[in-house]
């Protein structure tokens, strides 16, 4: 499959819906914080925007990064036998093999930065507006150094799936409305959000991620961490429907100078669940809903000029976006240990599931149980007689 899918990329090179210019090199760099002031860089190469992972992937000879919003305290390689080189200003990271091999790498973990202990994490990303972020090969003439600066925002996206069929998307120093992509194996595949609120919209041919309620689309939707899970690994579609629409209040809204999707990233130790993630997707969720045949109708703004939008479908306006199914509370379970004992006490019950509400309304029920069984006992019940607490006898705890 890969080697087939291989062939139709280089036949058909790939536009995912952004006006970029054809080139014969396309990269990608990605960022995920990790522990304490860390950040682990990943470099992707390949020939299409569309770059699968040990399949249509080329070999990088050096990657250098430019950092936005903190300062570089030091780096390590993901490779021995690479130097490292960081500015005097603390804001440049690069990597490469200064005794002259030609030793090439392999697109995924490049190295690990840490910064100062007095940057704000939440404030570092890579910053694409520099000239020395990019990515080079040992063939310049045949593979070109792979570089942003020339682009007028430096907009960058990559879309990213990961090993365990976990979805991301990265775009630094821009808030995401969207995530749509056209896949040529989308019959059998299901997509599962992982972010509360966040839905799936599937089609024939493509699918999208949007919040379609009000307060959730103005925060945009989460980078660097999984969005949703895949039950297959991609085979994403020459051209189509793929882009990552930029949520802003400007009119007409900015759109994405640079994008690629990466297939079969290895991320180790996979990046943490959001803070807002969906606790029960994925565990038990109800049947779904059959997929929607649409042309996507998420909350985007106009595809930018030159691309090429999505198939539209004139028996869909968007009014079946309600049926998606509602994500399920977290599941509570009651297990009851040992046998009543004859002294009116209940088993214990084992609460096992996340939600503390339900916790609070377990312990309410067994309360009025109890309370209700005392009602309904008789005046002479031996549990309440005056005989179960003579001198002889210690009183039963209640």
């Amino acid at each position: 499959m890969a080697s087939l899918l291989a062939t139709f990329i280089a036949s058909a090179p790939a536009k995912l819906g952004v006006p970029q210019e054809a080139r014969p090199t396309y990269g990608s760099i990605i960022g995920i914080k990790g522990q304490g002031q860390t950040m682990k860089v990943h470099a992707f190469l390949g020939v299409d925007p569309v770059i699968i992972v040990g399949s249509t992937d080329l070999q990088w000879q050096t990657v250098e990064v430019a950092f936005s919003g903190g300062k570089v305290e030091s780096a390590v390689a993901e490779y021995s036998s690479l130097a490292v080189v960081t500015a005097r200003d603390k804001t440049y990271v690069g990597i490469g093999d200064l005794s002259g091999s030609g030793n090439t790498y392999p697109s995924g973990l490049a190295m690990t930065v840490t910064f100062s202990s007095d940057t704000d994490m939440d404030d570092v990303k890579i910053n694409f507006h520099s000239p020395i972020t990019a990515i080079t090969t040992n063939d310049q003439a045949t593979y070109p150094t792979v570089a942003f600066s020339h682009l007028p925002n430096g907009y960058v996206a990559s879309i990213v799936q990961d090993t365990q069929l976990d979805l991301y998307v990265f775009a630094p120093s821009i808030e995401i409305n969207t995530v749509e992509l056209s896949v040529s194996n989308m019959a059998d595949m299901k997509i599962t959000p992982l972010i509360d609120h966040l839905r799936a919209i599937q089609g024939n041919d493509k699918f999208g991620l949007a919040f379609l309620d009000g307060l959730h689309r103005s925060i945009g939707i989460a980078q660097a961490v999984p969005i949703a899970s895949c039950t297959e690994a991609l085979t994403p579609s020459a051209g189509g429907a793929t882009w990552v629409s930029i949520l802003s209040d400007e009119t007409p809204s900015p759109s994405i100078e640079y994008l690629t999707v990466i297939v079969g990233a290895i991320f180790d130790p996979p990046p943490s669940m959001p803070a807002n993630s969906c606790e029960s997707c994925g565990v038990s969720t109800p049947s779904p809903s059959p997929p929607q045949e649409a042309s996507l109708p998420l909350p985007s703004p106009s595809p930018p000029p030159g691309a090429s939008p999505p198939p539209s479908d004139a028996n869909n306006d968007g009014a079946n976006l309600g049926d998606v199914p509602s994500t399920p509370a977290a599941s509570v379970t009651l297990e009851a240990e040992g046998e009543d004992d004859g002294s009116g006490r209940p088993g214990i019950a084992v609460i096992t599931g996340s939600s503390a509400i339900a916790a609070v309304l377990v312990t309410l029920l067994v309360a009025l149980t109890v309370w209700g069984k005392k009602l309904s006992l008789p005046k002479d019940s031996p549990q309440v007689s005056k005989a179960s607490t003579s001198k002889d006898e210690a009183p039963q705890s209640a």
